[in-house]
């Protein structure tokens, strides 16, 4: 299994360019700068152990899989979706391998594969079956495709940051945030086309969309480092910031200081970041297909 080369022939064109997508968001949201305790092309955040490279590497290494999530989706003729999801998730584990081969065992993406490989798959899906790229379409699909996923929680050993969040907190993570057609995603989605709207650059709607993640989302990544201490005080932090009305400079600023506290703190938002990716995808998809 580890030796699992994901197929690159018969893949539908459009799967091609789901995943070229979905590796590029990746690139989009580990570029942007400057970002609350993450990686950035010119600062390393609350890590230690990664750097702008290890992320260009690992998006790289995952471009392939995103194809065949992308693949899998437009093939997927049942009725049952959850079918689909059951699909996916060996691929998924085989990404994650070659992730942290490719990244000497650091962990970039672990949130993103599983995110982005739902979405990909769901894109395929309803490019295929004529269901319009619509964030309420992309919900319902999502939502189908996850059903009963929180379920799994009752029966895990608590191995991943976000099971261990579930048996301390009871916090339902990203299978709670999937089974529900990721919420949170699209509500940081809404603020980016608000953004965009009210004439501001796509920099700036960027870094609005991870605040409004950040705002709501029970990171399990902020959980870990910081226990609900730490996510609480990120989910604040975050709505002062959104409900300031900032300028792009100011904006900047007040990011760059709370990057100074999140260090500090040795907090990161890395579920909202991997929103953020997702975010990215969703739009420039609607914007082809519609």
């Amino acid at each position: 299994m580890n030796n699992h080369q994901p197929r690159k022939q018969n893949s539908h064109p459009l799967a091609s360019i789901i995943g070229e997508l979905a590796s590029q968001a990746l690139l989009v949201e580990a570029n942007l700068h400057p970002k609350p305790g993450l990686v950035t092309a010119l600062s390393v955040g609350s890590h230690c152990d990664m750097n702008i490279e290890t992320f260009r590497v690992s998006a790289m290494t995952l471009k392939p899989f995103m194809v065949e999530f992308a693949q899998l989706g437009l093939s997927f003729t049942g009725d049952d979706l959850t079918q689909l999801l059951a699909s996916l998730r060996p691929i998924g584990v085989q990404a994650e391998q070659h992730m942290l081969q490719a990244t000497k065992q650091v962990n970039t993406h672990k949130g993103a594969i599983f995110i982005l490989g739902v979405l990909c798959a769901a894109l395929g899906f309803m490019t295929v079956q004529d269901i319009k790229i619509s964030p309420l379409h992309l919900q319902n699909t999502v939502h189908k495709m996850c059903k009963g996923l929180t379920g799994e929680l009752n029966n895990t050993k608590s191995k991943t940051a976000g099971e261990q969040a579930f048996t301390q907190h009871g916090v339902t993570g990203i299978r709670g945030e999937a089974e529900a057609g990721f919420p949170t995603l699209m509500q940081g989605l809404n603020t980016y086309k608000r953004a965009k709207r009210d004439g501001h650059t796509k920099q700036h709607a960027l870094k609005m969309a991870l605040l409004s993640c950040i705002s709501i989302n029970d990171d399990s990544c902020l959980i870990k480092r910081g226990g609900l201490t730490g996510l609480n005080y990120a989910k604040a932090q975050a709505t002062i910031i959104l409900e300031s009305n900032l300028d792009s400079s100011q904006l900047n600023n007040q990011l760059h200081q709370l990057d100074i506290k999140f260090v500090e703190k040795n907090l990161s938002p890395g579920g909202s970041a991997d929103c953020l990716s997702a975010i990215w995808l969703i739009s420039i998809m609607e914007s082809i297909f519609n």
